[in-house]
């Protein structure tokens, strides 16, 4: 069910202002539903707990943020100021470690959807860039040679870095390193 902020009896403008201090208070609009929480964000979008990290998150006041690079494309996790500190969801959950979230989704913050992870293994869990000409994770176009080439790196090695005549023929070999490499936290794996 929703919990809305009280509504009290009077002066409009009291009211409301008693609405926002009891909201701030009382942390985000939740639904509960079958061992699952919907966290309405401030910006209309919902994020995910599991239902037994209600009164860990509950108190707080939670708000998507989009994280994205030069390269990268936008990413949204959940975010709180705790004690004048930024503190994401998916740390408050799973603290002490770098997570991962199985479905590159930073608002499904459910227990299933995160596991730790290295920075390596993060860094694989990614869509392909934003100034990617394929549209292809780890393919790119050789101009000069009219081929496609696949470039897969793990830890700083090259995996596999080769030139194929197909787009569909670069992407199969790119995918088969990841998976080889990568295991689950390939971002074809999903």
């Amino acid at each position: 069910s929703i919990h809305p902020p009280r509504r009290c009896a009077g002066d409009a403008a009291l009211c409301e202002h008693l609405d926002r201090r009891h909201a701030m208070k009382m942390g985000n609009p939740l639904v509960v539903d079958d061992g699952e929480v919907s966290i309405l964000l401030s910006d209309g979008s919902v994020a995910l707990i599991d239902a037994a990290d209600l009164p860990l998150v509950a108190p707080h006041k939670w708000s998507a943020v989009c994280v994205s690079g030069r390269k990268s494309l936008p990413r949204f996790y959940v975010r709180a100021r705790i004690a004048g500190r930024d503190v994401y969801l998916h740390k408050m959950l799973v603290s002490g470690v770098r997570v991962d979230h199985r479905d590159g989704d930073g608002r499904n913050n459910r227990r299933g959807n995160l596991r730790p992870c290295t920075h390596s293994q993060n860094s694989h869990n990614r869509p392909h860039q934003r100034n990617s000409k394929t549209g292809v994770k780890g393919v790119s176009f050789d101009a000069e040679r009219s081929k496609y080439t696949a470039c897969f790196v793990n830890q700083g090695v090259k995996i596999i870095h080769k030139r194929f005549d197909t787009l569909a023929e670069a992407e199969a070999a790119y995918k088969a390193a990841a998976l080889a490499t990568a295991g689950q936290f390939a971002y074809e794996a999903r």
